[in-house]
């Protein structure tokens, strides 16, 4: 059978189809890309094509969205203040700037933001400045009701909902609870009484159920209960005798280091008494 030859035209035709179906496909993904980033990326992109209005609609909607991590609500707020303040609305910029410094007093502008767009943020360094304290949560065991006792600071009052998730030393599951925000949550663990240590892990959650500061998390919880040195004083899993004990050998070389020190120097007094009884200088030239 013989060969079919392509002539020019049809082979530059076929090519050029080629490239337009390559074309259109890498525009889709593209497009499909975008749509996956979600409203944060679109607002990063926004700025930086220096697109104020579309960086806060987009970071607005990332606001409102939920479920943004800590550095990702940061985030956020860093780009709702500036976008703010090149719209004129410093009273928001300085709002924005406000939470974001509450959750992380650490948060700085980049150096490309200029000068003027910079007031809200340091009226905002010179608000929190003033105040005593940050968003801040800390834990400890309440033996006497079984629970992890949370104690929840919040200046600007920013957090609406607090997750605790707690679970013996040991144990696979969690039993997590939702409170309303306030100042001190009692978050029962059955069992928790008892036991040596309990692990836990907190998040505080914004209206809109954001986390704005975790202490802690699912695969790397932080614990509260007695310490390792607790247990092993008291006679639990893992300690040692008390020859074991490293402080009583050092408390047993400094006796002995001062006893040396001592017999030393009563061999030296007897024979400088010696010398001035007998004339004899010892040691000396």
């Amino acid at each position: 059978m013989p060969k079919r030859v392509l002539s020019t035209q049809t082979a530059r035709a076929l090519a050029l189809i080629v490239a337009l179906t390559a074309v259109g496909s890498v525009a889709h993904a593209q497009g499909e890309t975008a749509t996956e980033r979600g409203p944060l990326a679109a607002a990063e992109t926004a700025y930086l094509e220096v697109d104020f209005e579309g960086t806060r609609d987009h970071a607005l909607a990332a606001l409102r969205a939920g479920d943004n991590t800590p550095d990702q609500i940061v985030r956020v707020f860093l780009l709702l203040g500036i976008a703010s303040s090149a719209l004129g609305d410093e009273g928001a910029a300085r709002d924005y700037f406000m939470r974001m410094l509450g959750i992380d007093p650490n948060a700085t502008l980049d150096d490309s933001v200029p000068p003027r767009l910079r007031n809200p943020y340091l009226e905002a360094r010179g608000a929190w400045a003033a105040r005593p304290g940050r968003l801040s949560v800390t834990a400890g065991l309440d033996r006497s009701s079984s629970a992890v006792r949370v104690e929840l600071r919040d200046p600007v009052e920013m957090a609406r909902r607090v997750r605790v998730a707690a679970r013996l030393e040991g144990e696979a599951e969690y039993t997590v609870n939702e409170y309303t925000s306030q100042s001190v949550i009692l978050a029962r663990v059955p069992g928790a009484a008892e036991a040596d240590r309990v692990e836990y892990y907190v998040e505080v959650l914004d209206m809109h159920g954001n986390v704005i500061l975790a202490d802690g998390s699912a695969f790397d919880p932080a614990a509260v209960g007695r310490t390792a040195a607790a247990q092993n004083s008291s006679g639990g899993d893992g300690g040692g005798g008390i020859l074991e004990d490293p402080v009583l050998w050092i408390i047993v070389g400094a006796v002995v280091l001062v006893a040396g020190g001592i017999t030393l120097g009563v061999v030296l007094d007897q024979r400088s008494r010696i010398g001035i009884q007998t004339g004899i200088t010892i040691g000396l030239d």
